[in-house]
């Protein structure tokens, strides 16, 4: 999930400074992290918005001490935001 959570730093940077020139650099980054996701996520919405399995869920606490877990909630928001931004036709190609 960190090339996912960084591509979206890329299009928050593009929303606070809309230059299309660093869009049309960062576009393929981000479009290479939501393939990456997309390939992996199975059949189903649900399966897409569930990011990676097994993936880490920092915020919770899990028996034994470890971290892992299925789907957490931060992995669907990552890919919520990353997913749609990633696929559309960006301007610079109009």
């Amino acid at each position: 999930m960190g090339g996912a959570w960084l591509s979206l730093h890329l299009w928050q940077h593009y929303l606070y400074n809309p230059e299309l020139t660093f869009l049309a650099k960062a576009y393929p980054v981000m479009r290479g992290a939501a393939q990456v996701f997309s390939r992996h996520a199975g059949d189903g919405a649900q399966a897409r918005l569930s990011g990676d399995n097994p993936s880490l869920s920092p915020e919770n606490e899990h028996p034994y001490g470890a971290s892992v877990t299925a789907g957490p909630t931060m992995d669907g928001q990552i890919l919520r935001d990353l997913l749609p931004r990633a696929f559309r036709r960006p301007r610079f190609w109009e």
